[in-house]
């Protein structure tokens, strides 16, 4: 059996959520387990990158973790690249590979013959144009 990184992602369960707010509860509002800071809100976040995770089992507590709102979008940033380069390196063991660009085929146009009248073959004699040099030359 085949395992793949992109499968449906996986929440915590409602309990496991009101273990990981409790531990950061303070008296004065939610300590970010990131960096600190004494917040009103608090986003729950895998610790790990959940689309890395390739078995599926039940969350812990200890998986989780309440951060607040810039570490979490901080966190969600290098999280996305981890999982592009993991899936680049999936594809690239299962030997998929990128598809090269290519210019969009048309089906072409039947060559059209110019015809030029006659009058405009003959060239016209244009007078000529003096020497620059002479014309600036001192006198």
């Amino acid at each position: 059996m085949e395992r793949r990184l992109t499968r449906k992602r996986q929440e915590f369960s409602r309990a496991v959520k009101v273990a990981i707010k409790r531990r950061a509860m303070r008296a004065t509002g939610y300590e970010c387990e990131c960096c600190g800071a004494i917040v009103a809100y608090v986003e729950i976040d895998h610790r790990n990158p959940d689309a890395l995770q390739v078995e599926k089992r039940k969350l812990t507590e200890a998986e989780g973790w309440a951060i607040c709102e810039p570490c979490h979008d901080r966190k969600t940033r290098g999280d996305v690249r981890q999982i592009a380069k993991a899936k680049r390196q999936e594809a690239c063991y299962l030997g998929v590979r990128k598809s090269q660009a290519r210019r969009i085929q048309n089906r072409g146009f039947e060559p059209v013959e110019k015809s030029i009248p006659s009058d405009r073959l003959a060239r016209v004699e244009k007078p000529t144009i003096p020497d620059r040099r002479l014309m600036f030359e001192e006198k």
